[in-house]
């Protein structure tokens, strides 16, 4: 634990601290880092419709409003309905492992785990497939704007986004009303349980929750599990089930790095003074790999005994999707090593340089 003042931000990094820190009542959710001071109007603007935005995530809200929302959004996610998705996420997974085979590989994400991410979102929030394309691209922009530092250029394109996704969501998505997501919220607002806005925000937190994070992950887990072929033979022998490699992927390459939280009044933590308006960032991916917590933390081991990685959180803010997202994971590394050729070569996984998620580079494949 420690407080870095370039950030403005207390960084606590220990498994029991941040497991604790999740819990506590004393912490809400996030407020916008950005300092609006010297910025030109137009771009403050941006920045405040942005922040009004984030601000109705369920991530990034507290009760009574964010208790209201997950209300609202619950009959989407009971067991039930995840449950039978089951036989939808197996046959995209192999309609899309087929193009993949039929390609003759290519990149793990960009190919196969990507677009299978997006058309399960499809079929759980109700777009259509010619609607893929810009989905990813909004999710792209406004994910750019969330995890990296301020920056005018992804500002303008996050605003851009977000006025397109709103449109889209009010004039589209919920007048049809396809899908669990779209099919509730459509019902909540008509029903006057939600606003318009509200709505939109959490559509956008699904959609930008449920493809890369899913995508990466799955990607991930593949690569992983392939460069330990006696852990691969021994899934595929049904010996050592792939839910422990799930986890252990969750564990070992978080796919959201931090969970950002505000001080709602002073208090003492571990004898550090923390004061009412500081910013805390409780750092997951590090949590995940306390030595304290996880013999050898930086290696992947599916064998593992220890269990309980925070990748989806603890507490009020736990995320609703972690077991449709475990289920997407599962089902699609399911098929790829039980489905997949021999390939010629298998590329490890390359990731790329991120601050606040997991991302890969590339992970090339050639059947």
């Amino acid at each position: 634990m420690f407080w870095d003042e370039a950030a403005g931000a207390w960084f606590i990094t220990r498994y029991a601290d941040v497991a604790a820190l999740l819990l506590d009542a004393r912490l809400g959710a996030r407020l916008s880092s950005v300092d609006l001071a010297g910025i030109p109007a137009p771009v403050r603007d941006q920045v405040g419709a942005l922040e009004a935005f984030l601000g109705r995530w369920l991530v990034f809200s507290d009760a009574p409003y964010q208790a209201r929302m997950r209300k609202a959004i619950a009959p989407a996610f009971v067991p039930a309905s995840i449950a039978a998705l089951t036989g939808v996420l197996r046959s995209h997974a192999r309609k899309h492992l087929g193009h993949f085979v039929e390609q003759g590989g290519g990149d793990l994400v960009h190919d196969l785990t990507k677009p299978f991410a997006l058309s399960v979102a499809g079929e759980f929030l109700g777009f259509a497939a010619a609607d893929h394309g810009r989905l990813a691209t909004w999710s792209g922009d406004i994910m750019g704007y969330v995890t990296a530092a301020f920056d005018p250029e992804l500002t303008a394109r996050a605003a851009a986004a977000l006025h397109e996704l709103s449109t889209w969501v009010l004039t589209s998505l919920l007048p049809r009303g396809d899908g669990p997501v779209a099919a509730t919220l459509a019902a909540g607002t008509a029903r006057g349980e939600l606003t318009g806005a509200e709505a939109v925000a959490i559509v956008a937190q699904l959609l930008t929750g449920g493809v890369e994070p899913v995508s990466v992950a799955a990607a991930v887990c593949s690569a992983a599990l392939h460069q330990q072929p006696d852990a691969l033979a021994r899934v595929r022998a049904g010996t050592l089930p792939l839910s422990l490699a799930v986890e252990e992927t969750l564990r070992w390459q978080t796919p959201f790095h931090f969970a950002p939280r505000r001080v709602r009044t002073d208090f003492v933590f571990q004898g550090e003074q923390f004061r009412a308006g500081d910013r805390v960032a409780l750092v997951l991916a590090s949590a995940n790999r306390d030595e304290r917590k996880f013999s050898r933390p930086d290696v992947f081991d599916p064998f593992r005994t220890e269990r309980g990685h925070l990748a989806f959180g603890r507490g009020g803010h736990y995320c609703m999707g972690a077991a449709l997202a475990r289920l997407e994971i599962e089902e699609l590394v399911r098929a790829l090593h039980d489905g997949l050729p021999a390939a010629r070569s298998w590329g490890p996984a390359e990731f790329a340089s991120s601050y606040g998620a997991t991302e890969l580079r590339s992970v090339p494949v050639l059947i």
